[in-house]
Formats: C-alpha cells, structure tokens, sequence
C-alpha cells in the first residue's frame, strides 16, 4: 500500500465522486466550494412512492439497486456537508485559541464559519428527511454538532439548541440498538447534553 501520497493530496467531494486535490494549493473557501460542487452534484426525481418514506423503505428494501442509487445520492450531498462542517469546526478552533491569546477572530472567517455551518444544516436536514430508513446515525450527529456550533457563535438563537438537542435525539435513537454507534468517539457525551437537557439544564 502507498502511502506516499499523504500530506500531500487530499479528497474533495465533487459530485458522486472525489476529486484529488494538492494540500494547500488553494486556500478553502466555503462559498466558492459550495458553488463548484453544487452544479457537479446530481439532481435525481425519484418516483413519488420513492419520495413517501414509509413507501420507499417497503418499495425499495435492501439489496435492490434502485436503493443503493438512493443511498449514494444522499450520501454525495452529505459529503458535501460534511466537507464545510469540517472547515467549520477547524475554523471555529483557530478562533477560540486567538480569543484564549487575547486576539479577535477575523469579521470575515467568522461570518464565512457561521454560513458554512448554516448550508451544512440545509444540506443535512435535506437529507435526513428524504433518506430511506434507517437514515444513518452520523447524519443526525453531525447535524447536532452544526447546531451546537451555531448556537455558541449566535448564544442568543435559542432555536440552534433545541434544533441540537433534536438532532441529537436522533442519533441516540439510532444508536440505542447498535452497539457500533455506542462505540464511536462522543456518543457518552451526546447522552449526557441530552440527558442534561431534559433537566433543564442547557450545555453543549
């Protein structure tokens, strides 16, 4: 296995594909990235029975092709999500260690930070309510963390909490029978914002 590649090429979602990229050849720009990849990305009408979800999951079970092409179609705007929430949270880091060294945070990289985790929470919900059952469990995880995220750049958007503590909710219903989704790193946290919450207490 090569692994020379590392540090030096990087994956970007575009389309259902990747597109290989040189690390730090051009500095990530989220509005930019979300306008390149929007037109690659696919746009599928699915018959209406495919569009109901009780429907689709009984039309189109497991193993029928018809529901791989879903699945992969979801999962290509996913990945784009994924790509501005992991900008997002980098972005979000470099801010708070300035802050901890007395500097403000660039006006500009935090309106973009605030944006990317704004789109990446349209794209996720898009998802989640169109994806045949069961919808994954990162999908409600990641939508949480882009809440958790927007309420502590916006503390006074009450809605980012309760939309976090919705998602969050989710994932722990799906990972509540998966022993797999109990394992991954932050599940015991995510319990405990939820359990917390519904005490009447409100962290992130």
């Amino acid at each position: 296995e090569d692994f020379t590649h590392d540090g030096v090429y990087e994956t970007q979602p575009f389309g259902i594909v990747d597109e290989i990229v040189k690390v730090g050849a051009v500095p990530f720009q989220p509005r930019r990235f979300l306008k390149k990849v929007k037109r690659a990305l696919p746009n599928i009408t699915f018959p209406p029975a495919a569009m109901v979800r009780e429907s689709r999951s009984h039309k189109y079970p497991e193993g029928r092709w018809e529901r791989v092409v879903m699945k992969d179609y979801y999962q290509a705007h996913h990945k784009v999500a994924y790509a501005l929430l992991t900008w997002g949270l980098s972005t979000a880091e470099r801010h708070t260690a300035a802050m901890h060294r007395g500097q403000s945070p660039p006006v500009k990289e935090t309106a973009d930070a605030v944006w990317a985790f704004e789109r990446c929470v349209e794209l996720i919900e898009w998802c989640v309510e169109r994806h045949p059952e069961p919808v994954p469990s990162f999908y409600f995880r990641n939508l949480g963390i882009c809440h958790q995220r927007l309420w502590g750049m916006q503390p006074t958007k009450q809605e980012h909490h309760e939309a976090m503590i919705r998602a969050f909710r989710g994932y722990i219903d799906v990972g509540k029978d998966d022993p797999k989704v109990q394992q991954e790193g932050g599940f015991d946290a995510v319990v405990d914002i939820v359990r917390k919450a519904d005490a009447g207490q409100q962290v992130a």
